[in-house]
C-alpha cells in the first residue's frame, strides 16, 4: 500500500503548486526518516537543496519567496499582529477575520478582504485572543508528547504513533503558511490522528 499511494501523494504535490504543502510533506518525510535511520534525514534535506538548486520549470514560479501572493502574506501577518495587539485576551471573536480585516487591512496589501490569515497560530490568536493559542499550543503539544512516547514504546503500535507525529509536523508546519486547520476535511483528520496515541496507551494491558 505504501508504495501506491507514495507516487500518487508526490503526484498530488507537485501538480498543486502549494508550497504549504511541499514545506509539510519534507517535515513529515523527515520525522519517519528519523524513526526508521537518523541519516535518511540527510537524504531527505539533499533532496531538497538538489530541488532547489535544480529549479525545474515548472516549479520555478513556486521556488521564491518574491510573488505577490507571498508578499500579501506579509501584509495578512502584519494586519493579523496588530489584531492580536488590540484585543489580546478575547480576540475579534471566532469567524470575525473577514469583517475585521479591513480595519486592520495595511495599505500596501493587493486584496481588500481576506477570510482568514493564512496562518494557524495568528489566526488562533487574531479570532480567539492569546489565552485560545495557548490551549492550542498545549493541546499540539500533548498530542505530539503522547505520539513521541508511543513511538519510542515499540511495540506493535509504534508505527502507528510515528505516523500521527509525522503527520502533526507536516499539519502544524504547513500552518505557518496556511489556515489548514480551517478546513474541515483536515481538522477532522488530524483530531482523528491526535486520538491514536491515547488509544494504544489506554489498549495496553497495564503491566506492560
Amino acid at each position: 500500500l505504501p508504495w501506491l499511494a507514495a507516487p500518487l501523494a508526490a503526484w498530488a504535490l507537485v501538480v498543486s503548486q502549494t508550497r504549504s504543502a511541499w514545506i509539510g510533506a519534507v517535515a513529515g518525510l523527515a520525522v519517519v526518516a528519523a524513526r526508521r535511520a537518523p541519516r535518511l534525514v540527510w537524504l531527505v534535506a539533499a533532496a531538497v537543496a538538489a530541488l532547489v538548486l535544480a529549479r525545474p520549470a515548472a516549479l520555478e514560479s513556486r521556488l521564491t519567496i518574491g510573488d505577490a501572493s507571498s508578499r500579501d502574506r506579509v501584509y495578512m501577518w502584519q494586519a493579523g499582529l496588530d489584531m492580536v495587539l488590540d484585543r489580546p485576551v478575547f480576540g475579534q471573536g471566532p469567524g470575525m477575520i473577514l469583517l475585521a480585516y479591513p480595519r486592520y487591512r495595511w495599505p500596501e496589501a493587493t486584496h481588500p478582504q481576506q477570510p482568514h490569515l493564512h496562518n494557524n497560530v495568528l489566526q488562533l490568536a487574531a479570532e480567539r485572543g492569546i489565552p485560545g493559542l495557548a490551549f492550542f499550543a498545549w493541546w499540539a503539544g500533548a498530542a505530539a508528547l503522547a505520539a513521541w512516547r508511543e513511538a519510542l514504546r515499540g511495540g506493535a503500535g509504534a508505527w502507528a504513533a510515528a505516523a500521527v507525529l509525522a503527520a502533526l509536523a507536516a499539519v502544524l508546519l504547513a500552518g505557518l503558511f496556511e489556515y489548514n486547520l480551517g478546513d474541515s476535511e483536515v481538522l477532522m483528520l488530524v483530531l482523528l490522528l491526535t486520538a491514536v496515541p491515547f488509544a494504544l496507551a489506554k489498549g495496553r494491558p497495564a503491566s506492560a
